[in-house]
């Protein structure tokens, strides 16, 4: 999601909420098995003072930073699965033949999303398309994190019919927000090539008008 060094709100604000689930879910859990005790985190709160007020937001961002590219990864892997492979997009599919009449088919896929995706960066700055890059890598990042917490909660929890249900709840939100990722990805290829479609399509009217 990180593209030139440049982050906008959305993906900010993504990985900030990242981060922030990630401290929560695990300091519920280091409090559950006695590994800190409420008090005590408590006082650190307390302790931390202004520096904390400044210094925690910032530590929640970079642990969402630094778990982004490990849940890419890892919807790499997972989507190799058949039953977990992302579908094309109908309405991308739709757009087909409109693409190739402007894009070179020695492009693979990816060069070819990423070469419409920057130039409506530059020419559609108010597109929705930065909004659905950060649903869908909160959402991506959601399911790796609920995927997870599903060996974890089995590992540190005597297996007892109530770790199984906390378990299986964390692997069936998993695949929901996973599909939901993958939900968003088509929207927003479908978004990027549109816009693009659109720009090559107004620039030849344009043309054509100053031509006449």
């Amino acid at each position: 999601m990180i593209d030139k060094a440049k982050l906008g709100f959305w993906e900010l604000f993504t990985y900030f909420l990242i981060g922030l689930l990630i401290s929560v879910f695990v300091t519920a859990y280091a409090i559950q098995f006695d590994y800190v005790s409420w008090a005590k985190l408590v006082e650190s709160i307390k302790s931390s003072g202004a520096v904390g007020i400044v210094v925690f937001p910032i530590l929640l961002l970079v642990l969402g930073l630094i778990f982004e590219p490990f849940s890419n990864y890892s919807l790499t892997l997972i989507e190799k699965l058949p039953f977990l492979g992302r579908r094309e997009s109908r309405g991308v599919a739709a757009l087909e033949p409109f693409l190739t009449k402007y894009i070179s088919e020695d492009l693979v896929d990816i060069q070819r999303f990423r070469y419409c995706k920057a130039v409506v960066e530059q020419n559609f700055p108010n597109s929705n398309v930065s909004v659905f890059l950060a649903r869908f890598g909160f959402y991506r990042s959601l399911g790796i994190l609920m995927l997870i917490l599903f060996p974890i909660t089995l590992a540190m929890i005597d297996i007892t019919p109530c770790a199984a249900l906390i378990s299986s709840i964390y692997l069936l939100l998993s695949l929901i927000f996973i599909k939901r990722a993958q939900s968003f990805k088509g929207h927003m290829e479908y978004e990027v090539f549109f816009n693009f479609i659109a720009y090559r399509e107004n620039v030849i009217f344009k043309g054509e008008n100053s031509k006449s």
